[in-house]
């Protein structure tokens, strides 16, 4: 270290998909400060450097179905982590920063051993429940867990997502005041340039200013309000509000639309209907599938590979089912560790000529931070389907 100054730790306390990489790069944009980029991920996490990945990420927890590094139970080896880090930091610089969305689980653990090799101070960030990829209750959860951070960590600024899209350069004052050691940000900082590349859902656009990404369906606002509804104290704590229909903030709301897509297929209402039920269809533009074709039947769709272990199934029930007419389903949109919302989906076919079907499909209940991709899912899905059916491309029965 050199000049023998005391080193600071700044450790960003943030929730998967809830900005935290965009608040990250804005640490980072001082040259006075090293960040853990080009070390094992785009994002710089630190639960990604080589390693510690293998006890970070892959260490089991009591319980079963979560893993133990989202699981505050499990106690994490943090003078190996840190050693690993310090291998990677600059430590020339006098604020080494670090984010990886499970530590906030673990502030206490984190300040408790970091304090005793150098200053440790923490930004703390939350993002609307409304706008989140997470389900109302893993919001709550690490909700509950922020509000423990920002009033019983010894030194902590907090602020929302919403709040440094609205005024970047306003919160940019705010951590600089909060540790003058980080000198001069740059509220303008996107997500290229050297620093990582890749853009990420819901965050800013790659090369541009940070901006809001806001909105949400008034399906999902509902859908969520059953879980919100009993924890009013926690939404209020970050200076949120329930959504509720006729109330003032509803009103004012940037409502999305409902996700509407249509397509004319080459095939009768009869033959389109089998390959949305029937599972020798459905293998055909899904991949491995298990279907229940029956009311209050559950199916299992594997799109993106094979048994690698890198598939990430779609799960859900069969909700409606009028052969030749209508389907509906819901869609549990868990992506590998991350629990997110149950869409539900409905398709509707009507006879569009002689050996043709008009083809109708609405899904529900989506947010903001993955409404575009869901668009495209089903935009390239229709495509597939189209292949499938097609009177001279798919095969009879």
């Amino acid at each position: 270290m050199s000049g023998g100054r005391r080193r600071t730790y700044l450790f960003v306390l943030c929730p998967a998909f809830s900005g935290s990489t965009v608040l990250y790069r804005l640490l980072a944009s001082s040259r006075h400060a090293s960040a853990l980029f080009g070390h094992g991920n785009w994002a710089g996490e630190g639960q990604f450097v080589p390693a510690v990945r293998s006890v970070m990420r892959r260490q089991p927890g009591p319980d079963p179905r979560i893993g133990g590094w989202e699981d505050p139970r499990v106690t994490m080896p943090w003078a190996r982590i840190r050693r690993a880090w310090e291998r990677c930091w600059d430590l020339s610089k006098p604020v080494l920063i670090e984010k990886s969305p499970p530590n906030l689980l673990r502030a206490p653990a984190i300040e408790g051993h970091f304090s005793r090799y150098g200053d440790v101070r923490f930004v703390a960030m939350v993002r609307s429940p409304y706008c989140v990829r997470q389900r109302p209750r893993l919001w709550i959860e690490e909700a509950r867990h922020q509000r423990r951070n920002v009033t019983t960590l010894r030194h902590v600024v907090w602020t929302t997502y919403e709040a440094l899209c609205a005024d970047a350069a306003a919160v940019a004052d705010r951590l600089t005041g909060f540790l003058p050691a980080l000198g001069r940000l740059d509220p303008a900082i996107g997500q290229g340039g050297d620093a990582g590349g890749g853009a990420s859902v819901g965050e800013p656009d790659r090369d541009g200013p940070i901006v809001a990404r806001g909105g949400t369906t008034r399906s999902l606002a509902l859908l969520r309000n059953r879980e919100l509804a009993a924890h009013e104290d926690l939404l209020r704590f970050f200076g949120y509000r329930l959504l509720t229909p006729g109330s003032e903030e509803w009103e004012r709301q940037p409502w999305l639309p409902e996700i509407e897509l249509r397509s004319t297929l080459s095939a009768p209402p009869a033959r389109v209907y089998r390959a949305w039920v029937d599972p020798r269809w459905l293998c055909r533009w899904w991949g491995r599938v298990r279907v229940d074709a029956r009311v209050g039947g559950e199916y299992s769709l594997h799109p993106y590979g094979g048994d690698d272990g890198r598939a990430f199934p779609l799960r859900g029930r069969y909700l409606a089912l009028e052969p030749g007419r209508r389907i509906r389903f819901t869609w549990d949109l868990s992506v590998g560790d991350y629990r997110l919302d149950d869409s539900t989906v409905e398709v509707e076919l009507r006879s569009a000529g002689t050996g043709c079907t008009e083809l109708s499909l609405r899904s529900l209940a989506v947010a903001r931070s993955w409404y575009d991709d869901n668009e495209e899912f089903w935009r390239r899905k229709l495509v597939e389907l189209e292949d499938v059916v097609a009177t001279n491309g798919g095969k009879e029965e």
